[in-house]
């Protein structure tokens, strides 16, 4: 299959000024080259714009910037944009026509986070989706980091820029397709006929500034209205999206606790294990996921391993103040001392049985590996069973969040059969 997404244009903006003005007129900078050791203002503020949008930050030499400068008057900071093109919905279309198949589209209502847009084309593709439709304006384009985070799916996943969401759907209905949109208060999945001509609506997490302050009046904690200046001070990220909060820091609970919790809710334990988890943003998501999948905790290991930081936290969206997660020193030894208390084992790996043909009701530990290598050997042989996902796509894997959620919430579709 030939490649939908390449670069097609990288353009260089040079100067304070200029790079500035980039980052506040919204244009896309993938790369920023800025001289290492000036601490002066103008640069800090370029510094935390370059932050706050994800770009990759390059501190270079003033010999590399020159070699770098087209203009040979860099002031000590060089932005790099690299564009990806994007298709058109009716190339998407054609794609499910071209390999017979009904359609299959994701439509993302402003999504903001390049990382969630990038694991969203790597699931869209894995899934089989044959496009994904995005907004033009309030919403995330393609990037380098959406590039890096789709591992490569960007390359063979077609994605349409469109200037209204409600008009496409509108028009896509015209050519007999259907939608269906993920919220709280809708039926279960598992009720719904979500086959033939579909599309999925995935909406932007946020909920509001407003909602965050009610919870804080609620829980009497000390509010600060502050500039936008004073909040960029403060940021750790550069992703602060208008309110820090500051917390002591997060404690870890042991293996025994999470057990607790199971029984006091008169459940078998569900738990999910991670085999050297090292980015914080994967951990983040699967606490999240385990909260929301009804998982009792999360173990994780002391080495090689991502712990509980403030990334972590961000991208858990509260849940790590609600699931616990405990540490140990060994994984194996925890997932033998696991199986006296009556509990199974499944690891995720591509060369498992398929999952929908695998019996995880029960007492179940649900264990994740590392992205790059995945379920570590030693730990896949203390395993009872190797679940793997379908495929559908042209590239290797899910993301490991992604693919937490997917087998956890196939444990929940069998734990609701009984």
């Amino acid at each position: 299959m030939e490649d939908t997404q390449t670069r097609v244009e990288e353009t260089k903006i040079e100067g304070r000024n200029a790079v500035l003005e980039a980052f506040r007129s919204g244009k896309t900078i993938d790369k920023l080259y800025v001289l290492d050791g000036c601490q002066d203002g103008p640069v800090r503020t370029i510094v935390r714009e370059a932050r706050k949008h994800d770009t990759i930050l390059n501190f270079v030499s003033k010999e590399r910037l020159d070699q770098i400068s087209e203009t040979g008057k860099h002031q000590g900071v060089i932005a790099q944009s690299a564009a990806y093109s994007y298709a058109e919905v009716e190339d998407i279309l054609q794609i499910a026509r071209d390999k017979g198949e009904a359609p299959f589209v994701i439509l993302l209502d402003n999504i903001e986070d390049p990382h969630n847009l990038g694991a969203i084309i790597r699931t869209a593709n894995l899934a089989g989706a044959h496009g994904v439709i995005i907004p033009k304006r309030r919403a995330v384009g393609l990037t380098a980091t959406v590039a890096k985070a789709s591992a490569g799916a960007i390359n063979y996943t077609p994605v349409a820029k469109v200037t209204n969401l409600t008009s496409t759907i509108e028009e896509l209905k015209k050519e007999g397709m259907w939608f269906v949109c993920a919220d709280m208060g809708g039926t279960q999945m598992y009720d719904l006929n979500l086959k033939g001509s579909i599309g999925l609506v995935i909406g932007n997490e946020g909920e509001g500034v407003s909602k965050l302050v009610r919870e804080a009046r609620k829980h009497d904690t000390i509010l600060n209205f502050v500039s936008k200046e004073r909040l960029d001070q403060i940021s750790e990220t550069g992703k602060h999206q208008g309110v820090i909060a500051q917390s002591a820091a997060y404690s870890y609970a042991e293996v025994e606790d999470i057990l607790q919790i199971a029984r006091d809710k008169g459940e078998a334990p569900f738990v999910i294990l991670l085999d050297n988890i090292e980015d914080p943003h994967n951990l983040g998501a699967i606490i999240r996921t385990a909260n929301l999948a009804g998982a009792h905790g999360v173990i994780i290991p002391k080495r090689r391993a991502v712990g509980l930081t403030a990334t972590v936290a961000k991208a858990s969206a509260g849940a790590i103040n609600y699931t616990p997660v405990a540490k140990v020193t060994n994984l194996t030894s925890t997932i033998e001392e696991l199986k006296k208390e009556g509990m199974w084992f499944v690891c995720a790996d591509m060369g498992g049985t398929q999952m929908y043909d695998l019996n995880l009701k029960g007492s179940i530990g649900l264990v994740i590996g590392n992205e790059g290598e995945g379920v570590s050997k030693l730990v896949r042989e203390h395993c009872d069973m190797i679940a793997s996902i379908p495929m559908k796509g042209d590239i290797d894997s899910l993301n490991a969040s992604v693919a937490c959620g997917v087998l956890a919430y196939e444990i929940v579709r069998q734990r609701l059969q009984g």
